[in-house]
């Protein structure tokens, strides 16, 4: 059955290739407005001259909508120079510029989260890349 409520946090997990390591992110459900406007502006983005300059700001814009979306990382996921980080304000471990080192340094989670969660990949659930918990 699928459950029409917009969830606050959801998980979303990337398997890194070549690995057993996974990623796991904590995000809000779009709501349809927002998957249509995410849609259109993407399509008005590449439109009919694909060219260098326009996939980088296809991709950037990707990226920075995505980031909307991040509500969170799993702990002992991610970490900094050695450093587990989080974004649980009470982890001895937060990061109030998490979402930054994630944007900059591990974009291609957010990439990942894009294609899946806004329909440019169809993945069959508990698969990687995305591992429904």
């Amino acid at each position: 059955m699928f459950d029409l409520k917009i969830y606050n946090e959801n998980e979303f997990t990337v398997k890194i290739p070549g690995t057993n390591q996974t990623l796991t992110v904590f995000y809000r459900t779009p709501n349809s407005a927002e998957r249509i406007e995410f849609r259109s502006i993407s399509f008005n983005l590449i439109g009919k001259n694909q060219n260098e300059d326009t996939i980088k700001k296809q991709l950037e814009f990707q990226i920075d909508y995505g980031m909307k979306f991040i509500t969170g990382i799993q702990e002992n996921d991610f970490s900094y120079d050695g450093t587990p980080i989080s974004s649980n304000e009470k982890s001895e471990f937060y990061r109030a510029d998490w979402k930054e080192l994630l944007k900059d340094s591990a974009s291609f989670v957010i990439e990942k989260f894009v294609d899946v969660v806004f329909g440019y990949a169809v993945v069959e659930e508990n698969q990687p890349p995305f591992v429904k918990k």
